[in-house]
């Protein structure tokens, strides 16, 4: 993986780091009439994830899953850091479409991670919710807002 965009993700592992640049990112979008989704990861309900590999991010599980997601998506996509179970992925210039395409593949792609990590059962599924500015949002506070909820 390139060291510039190791850096980078590192930056956003902090929550109010990653707000930061979704409000900027949210401006940017307003501004070039431009769309901007994300995609929230749920990994609490599986029993085989405990409480404190849930919440701490030095673990290998959430060191796992970061690397695989960053394999998956575009260098100018950001990752948020792993709070209570949840990862958030803001898509840079996607629409509603594309995301829920980035969507469909990750739950995909998470499906035979988790096989390999717990060799948990293929029919698993990943808790994944979405939006996109401005086809779900009307206004860049709203879309903020669901995405800071979600974390």
């Amino acid at each position: 993986m390139d060291c510039e965009i190791e850096m980078i993700d590192e930056l956003h592992v902090n929550k109010d780091n990653f707000l930061a640049r979704v409000r900027q990112e949210l401006k940017r979008a307003q501004r070039y009439l431009n769309f901007v989704s994300y995609i929230n990861i749920d990994t609490t309900k599986y029993s085989k994830t405990s409480e404190a590999e849930n919440t701490n991010p030095n673990s290998e599980f959430y060191r796992k899953l970061r690397k695989l997601l960053r394999k998956s998506l575009r260098q100018t996509d950001i990752i948020s850091g792993f709070n209570k179970g949840n990862i958030c992925i803001l898509l840079i210039e996607t629409h509603k479409d594309g995301a829920n395409k980035v969507g469909d593949r990750l739950q995909e792609t998470i499906k035979y991670f988790l096989h390999e990590m717990f060799n948990s059962p293929l029919n698993w599924k990943v808790n994944i919710s979405l939006g996109s500015f401005p086809d779900d949002e009307n206004t860049p506070n709203s879309f903020y807002d669901r995405i800071n909820s979600s974390l």
